[in-house]
Parts: C-alpha cells; sequence; structure tokens
C-alpha cells in the first residue's frame, strides 16, 4: 500500500494556520479539527512550516501566551516530508528514524495531504488483517 492509497481513505484535507498567528488560534484549530498538525502559511499562502500539538506542549509556560505561531513551528527546511507514491512501511521508517509524529505529503512540489503515525498504523494492521482474513479462508476452502 502507498500512501495516496491511505490519502483516498481517510481524505486530503489539509488544515492550515498563518504564521502569524496567535498559538491559541493553533490550539483552537487542533480542537475543533481534531487533528494534531497544521501546516504554516506565510501571508503569500506559501508554506512555510509545520506546527504540532507537541511544538505547543513544549513552549507550554506563562511566558508562551504571546508568541506566535511562526515562533514555535518546525520551518519548512527542517519538516520531514513523505511522497504520495512512497510504502506506507518507508513512512513508518521516516517517522521512526527522525522521531516526528505527522509528514506532509508531496506530489511533486505541491502539498496534497497530511498522514500522521496513528494513520499509517491503522492502514498496516488493516493489511495485516485482511492477509490473515484472507489465508483463514483459504484454509477453510481448501480443507473442504
Amino acid at each position: 500500500m502507498q500512501v495516496q492509497d491511505l490519502l483516498k481513505e481517510k481524505g486530503n484535507e489539509l488544515y492550515t494556520v498563518r504564521e502569524d498567528a496567535p498559538i491559541q488560534d493553533a490550539v483552537q484549530l487542533f480542537n475543533l479539527r481534531r487533528v494534531g498538525a497544521l501546516m504554516v502559511l506565510n501571508a503569500s499562502d506559501a508554506v512555510v512550516g509545520i506546527v504540532s500539538e507537541r511544538d505547543v506542549l513544549q513552549q507550554l509556560d506563562a511566558a508562551c501566551t504571546n508568541e506566535t505561531v511562526m515562533q514555535i513551528m518546525t520551518p519548512k527546511e527542517r519538516i520531514v516530508v513523505t511522497h504520495e507514491h512512497e510504502s506506507l512501511e518507508d513512512a513508518m521508517a521516516k517517522f521512526t528514524r527522525h522521531r516526528v509524529r505527522h509528514l506532509p505529503v508531496y506530489r511533486e512540489q505541491e502539498i496534497v495531504g497530511l498522514v500522521s503515525i496513528g494513520d499509517v498504523v491503522k492502514a498496516l494492521l488493516a493489511g495485516e488483517r485482511y492477509v490473515k482474513d484472507s489465508l483463514l479462508q483459504s484454509l477453510k476452502g481448501g480443507a473442504q
């Protein structure tokens, strides 16, 4: 299974926040959209980074209430990405190797979605379950 197959199942809606938005705006979007990461856009709608719940938690103290998303995001040049034609196993390796929980998905130079480690684990487990069920069915069919 490839990343593009996962996006077809889960959808490829991409949630964003402006780089100059207060951190509270990002937190509200996390809660409203039930997501753990947002792509960060500048005034020209270009992607400049990614901000995650983890970024917010790491900065959580009294001093961060006046900070903007730009001050806590991971800048674009440091974002770990995946491509729609990569396998889910390759995506899982990136999660593990880079210790990240979200990967923007690219088609050439365009972001077409965002997958989380939970999305990939769920899809991999479903694939394993399908193989197991298929093998059991063929064993039952062969025994008759």
